[in-house]
């Protein structure tokens, strides 16, 4: 998704930031083959720009989505428009050192971001539909804070990175200036990490067990008894994975089913105020579903930025499939 929204990028000016992305996964994708990005401009308009990016491997398409983007006007800040926000959640404070990663951030040493996951404290008395879930999640390092490539404008003017240092010196007010601002990488560090933890509220919600369920092909029971540095980088993620299930399910039900299969078939971003966003600070993010039902469940999660203000809110539905009790014979 990040990859697609970045290959959009490419076609808008720099004026254009990114409201919403629709993603539709289609296909598995096979890592030995290159994935190709196709951009389509569909609407260009004075204040907003539709794109649908294509992800091909061969001739098989694989992924498709739609990004749409709004000009951004400093002018219009001052004009009179709707205006509320959801409130940061209290009492949720940005973790501090030294960090317990998330088994689910994909947060190794060579990984892009940071994930620390807030312990549930949901009981299993809460309906599935209230319970909320939460995690911090930061992209590991710096975000450069001005673009490396040339920004180009509508009126043909560009500028670089090393022409943007002349600008500085001779602009005192350039730094409020978000046009020169590289929102664009931080738009893509937050929808990449937008997908951690996300399909499995639907499961969490109802305490239904995945890694460390006895049906699955990668049950905990497989690395029980081993000593870590005897494990492989995959049974590791899947052992820390299998503990946070057991530390989130402590005390509830055992009812909750086994998941058999969980895959994500379309997720949806709306972003909010991109030009403030920084995604290499650290961001809460709360989850929760409202619905599952007919092997599918859907996911909605809010993502506020390290001063509080609301930065973005997503949706995605996947596919959820429980073990079935065995047929009775009827002889």
């Amino acid at each position: 998704m990040a990859q697609a929204l970045l290959a959009a990028y490419e076609t808008v000016t720099t004026e254009f930031m990114v409201h919403s992305i629709h993603s539709h996964f289609l296909r598995a994708v096979q890592p030995e083959i290159s994935v190709i990005y196709r951009v389509e401009r569909v609407r260009d308009t004075r204040s907003f720009a539709t794109r649908l990016i294509r992800a091909m491997q061969g001739d098989v398409l694989v992924f498709y989505s739609t990004a749409s983007f709004v000009k951004s006007n400093a002018s219009q800040e001052s004009k009179r428009t709707l205006r509320h926000s959801a409130p940061h959640p209290q009492g949720e404070k940005p973790p501090s050192r030294p960090l317990v990663q998330s088994a689910a951030g994909q947060t190794g040493p060579d990984q892009p971001c940071d994930c620390v996951r807030v312990a549930s404290r949901m009981n299993s008395s809460v309906s599935p539909n209230d319970k909320r879930f939460y995690h911090w999640v930061r992209a590991r390092g710096r975000i450069a804070k001005w673009p490396l490539k040339a920004v180009e404008y509508e009126d043909g003017r560009t500028c670089n990175s090393r022409s943007l240092g002349n600008i500085l010196e001779d602009t005192a007010d350039v730094e409020n200036d978000h046009h020169y601002r590289n929102h664009h990488a931080h738009a893509a560090a937050l929808l990449y990490m937008s997908d951690n933890y996300f399909l499995a509220t639907c499961f969490r919600a109802h305490n239904a067990s995945r890694f460390s369920n006895p049906t699955s092909d990668h049950p905990r029971s497989s690395t029980m008894g081993r000593r870590a540095n005897e494990l492989n980088t995959a049974e590791r993620t899947f052992d820390a994975l299998a503990s946070e299930e057991l530390e989130d399910n402590q005390g509830a039900s055992t009812d909750g089913g086994h998941v058999t299969m969980a895959a994500s078939m379309d997720h949806t971003v709306y972003f909010h105020d991109v030009h403030k966003l920084r995604a290499d600070d650290w961001m809460l993010v709360e989850m929760e579903s409202p619905w599952a039902g007919d092997e599918r469940g859907l996911a909605v999660s809010r993502i506020w930025s390290h001063d509080g203000t609301l930065a973005a809110t997503c949706f995605q539905e996947g596919l959820v499939r429980l073990a079935q009790p065995p047929h009775s014979s009827r002889l």
